[in-house]
């Protein structure tokens, strides 16, 4: 598990997410940390009954979490995520190498900054 007061941020894009997706998320998150902020950016118009069972899971777990939507671009949310809690924070996310590309120099910045960035693993 991380440090307490390290946050961990699971981000995920609104159309990736699956219930293969989900299911690894949960299992990895409930390793790491009892505290989450969930970032989904462009959600879905229509709710989506996997998130809620994650969430579910989550508590059942005593995972405590934080759900946060937003319109942008994951790597515009995420860049905004890090700005705005400036201490060190873990992300994780689907696909590594997509966000770090989106992201592009912010991404060394943030990392040379403290934060990690993790991506999910089955």
């Amino acid at each position: 598990m991380l440090s307490p007061n390290r946050r961990v941020l699971l981000a995920l894009e609104g159309s990736g997410v699956s219930r293969d997706v989900l299911n690894t998320a949960f299992a990895q998150c409930v390793r790491l940390t009892s505290r989450l902020d969930i970032l989904v950016a462009s959600p879905p118009r229509e709710p989506t009954s996997l998130l809620g069972l994650l969430l579910v899971k989550l508590e059942h777990s005593g995972v405590d979490y934080r759900l946060l939507h937003a319109h942008g671009s994951l790597a515009e949310e995420v860049s905004r995520y890090l700005k705005r809690y400036t201490n060190r924070s873990t992300v994780i996310v689907i696909e590594l190498d997509a966000l770090a590309d989106s992201l592009g120099t912010k991404f060394v910045q943030f990392c040379t900054e403290g934060h990690s960035f993790m991506e999910l693993a089955d």
